[in-house]
């Protein structure tokens, strides 16, 4: 064979090649073979909801992609694993998500999902004799590392006067600390749900201030990897139809809704209710009043050195992805 001949085979077969590559491309872009992992902390959340009643799965099954959900404590696990890209999804409170900014990871916040103005407190003991934030002057403070709760114990100690290192913070996931709070190891435990209506109802536990308090919203985000958000959008769109799914089914069955997380948590019924009482659960585009409080949070905690980059948050809110799902929802 001439060596022109030998050149236009090869062409030929790298070309032929190119167009399987492609073709396998589009088979993982339709979601074949494709397997979307979310992030998830078991709460009183439309994200857990999500997954108890399948509504993920059944958006998925359509573009034949399957779900795998991974279950973590806290916000920054979460993020941890989301660098790593263990994981496409997530749903927390606003402080892991500056910590993660920050710290260089890239996401895409696509949804707000709650305000959390009253999902955010400092809990004492029952018997606890302190009145008043300035009485924390060192006492022992537990708060999960890099979580939500930081922000608010930042805060309250900024508006009494006082700095992060005049109280003892002891980092502890909420399993760890609630035994730390309930023997006293602790003095006081900033916390969410459903640990503060749990510990309220069965220990007896009382709020010190909550974010309501502070007129201190603590917004609770959906978040996607920027790399899965490129590869997979129409994915990203139809994970947020499944949230609207189950933000709709609480609205429409409470008491069913209750009954679910009671079962599923383990936890009363009353305490459930009380959660789902105080907590304005949603799936919405991230509005400028929500960019700017968020931005106020995250410039406290650079001041207060909290993280050590300064950070644009309006950077990684993409709110195109929940506009779409929300007008194709519509049009349907």
């Amino acid at each position: 064979m001439k060596p022109n001949k030998w050149i236009v085979l090869l062409l030929s077969l790298l070309v032929m090649a190119s167009l399987a590559g492609c073709g396998t491309k589009t088979s993982n872009t339709d979601g074949q073979n494709l397997t979307v992992n979310i992030g998830y902390i078991k709460n009183v959340a439309p994200s857990y909801l999500a997954k108890e009643k399948g509504f993920v799965e059944k958006q998925f099954a359509a573009k034949g992609a399957k779900v795998n959900w991974v279950e973590f404590q806290t916000g920054p696990e979460e993020f941890e694993a989301l660098s790593a890209n263990h994981i496409d999804f997530l749903a927390c409170g606003n402080t892991p998500v500056i910590v993660a900014q920050a710290a260089g990871i890239d996401f895409k916040i696509i949804s707000l999902y709650s305000s959390g103005l009253k999902n955010n407190v400092l809990l004492l003991p029952k018997d606890s004799p302190i009145k008043s934030i300035q009485e924390l002057k060192d006492k022992k403070i537990a708060v999960a590392k890099g979580s939500t709760s930081y922000n608010l114990i930042y805060r309250a100690l900024d508006q009494a006067g006082l700095q992060p290192s005049d109280v003892k913070l002891i980092q502890l996931a909420p399993s760890e600390a609630k035994p730390a709070f309930e023997n006293g190891t602790v003095d006081a435990w900033g916390i969410w749900e459903p640990f503060i209506s749990t510990e309220q109802a069965t220990v007896g536990a009382k709020i010190l201030v909550s974010g309501e308090d502070l007129k201190m919203p603590s917004p609770n985000f959906t978040v996607a990897s920027t790399k899965f958000a490129k590869e997979h959008p129409e994915f990203v769109e139809l994970y947020l139809k499944a949230l609207d799914e189950a933000v709709a089914w609480q609205t429409q069955n409470q008491n069913e809704a209750v009954d679910l997380y009671a079962q599923v948590l383990k936890l009363d019924k009353a305490i459930v209710a009380n959660i789902v009482k105080n907590t304005d659960f949603r799936n919405d585009p991230v509005s400028d009043d929500y960019i700017k409080e968020h931005q106020k949070t995250a410039d406290t905690l650079y001041d207060l050195g909290g993280v050590k980059n300064k950070v644009e948050v309006a950077k990684v809110i993409d709110n195109t992805f929940i506009t779409r799902a929300k007008q194709e929802t519509k049009t349907n």
